[in-house]
């Protein structure tokens, strides 16, 4: 008599917010005494590591585990439970948002001052705009009430957010589009943020509002004796000022015109006296009396030079989720 195989009782099923679980049973009656109880498993008929859960939509639930046991040495009889899990390497993106405190120092307001509360009212508070400002706008630089800067710039916090998305996949080249096909070309978008306008797990973002700031790669060794990997990428979202650093153009040092030739000068003060702390400079280098000019919110003086410090690269390479939900 051939060796037989019949799936008997005790199936099993097991739904989880983060795995899917299932077990079935099977007798298995054997023509000759195995030497070992590998040879059990070696019988045809029986699901093998990476079958599919056959009776389900859920194509996902694989064999991971087989253990075969003895039921009867007499008869030849064994019985062998065959366990499923959820294969991930066909699983998408997991998502999970967080916000990350940091600290920063301000360019501009970020709220119209005739927005304050009471607390506010008493005169020793004056509003950022400078005499005659309207107090409606807001974005006015951080300057005190002479048009210079404080000698200790103020810092505050700002809170962005976090994205990390954690996938489980058969080879690397399965990460975003075909350019990325190894290791490397998956940790080029190190440190980078994004060339384009994109949406990430439902966040839209600017050019370089978005910076990939970490990336683990972790090689696991799945049940069917193959390598699998871990791939999480971190990425972090800034949305008030994106990853670039403006720094005031203020100097020692203004740019003065010679005869058609622009040469640097020491900065002088409009009286004429050479000046002793850092001026306000117009976008040409030259010396701006922010007295005159006063205030204008968001277009007017003082200015900043952008300073993006990060490469660029487009995201859309790496085929990361646009939405939240799926």
């Amino acid at each position: 008599m051939a060796d037989r195989v019949c799936e008997t009782f005790g199936r099993t099923y097991e739904e989880s917010p983060m795995k899917l679980r299932g077990q079935k049973n099977y007798n298995v009656w054997m023509d000759t005494a195995p030497n070992t109880l590998w040879d059990v498993l070696q019988v045809a008929g029986l699901p093998i590591q990476g079958d599919s859960w056959d009776d389900s939509v859920l194509t996902y639930l694989v064999v991971t585990k087989r253990t075969p046991v003895e039921i009867n040495k007499e008869t030849l009889l064994f019985q062998v439970r065959v366990e499923y899990e959820t294969d991930e390497t066909q699983l998408d993106w997991q998502i999970s948002i967080r916000s990350i405190r940091t600290s920063y120092v301000p360019t501009e307001t970020l709220a119209p001052w005739v927005e304050h509360p009471t607390t506010w009212d008493h005169p020793r508070y004056i509003s950022p705009s400078g005499d005659g400002g309207n107090d409606s706008l807001i974005a006015y630089p951080t300057l005190n009430r002479a048009g210079d800067y404080f000698e200790d710039q103020p810092e505050t916090t700002r809170h962005n957010r976090q994205i990390i998305l954690t996938r489980v996949v058969a080879s690397i080249s399965d990460i975003g589009d075909s350019t990325i096909t190894n290791i490397d070309s998956l940790m080029d978008f190190l440190g980078c943020v994004n060339g384009e306008t994109i949406q990430i797990a439902g966040i839209s973002g600017l050019t370089w509002h978005f910076l990939v700031d970490d990336i683990t790669v972790e090689r696991i060794l799945s049940s069917s004796g193959e390598y699998v990997y871990k791939v999480q990428i971190t990425i972090m979202y800034d949305p008030v000022q994106g990853w670039a650093t403006p720094v005031a153009n203020i100097g020692y040092r203004s740019i003065k015109d010679v005869a058609g030739d622009l040469r640097p000068q020491q900065g002088r003060n409009f009286d004429g006296t050479s000046s002793n702390k850092p001026l306000v400079l117009d976008t040409d280098g030259s010396v701006v009396n922010i007295r005159e000019t006063g205030l204008s919110g968001a277009s007017g003086p003082p200015y900043y030079i952008v300073f993006p410090w990060h490469a660029s690269r487009f995201f859309e390479f790496l085929e990361l989720p646009e939405d939240l939900e799926p």
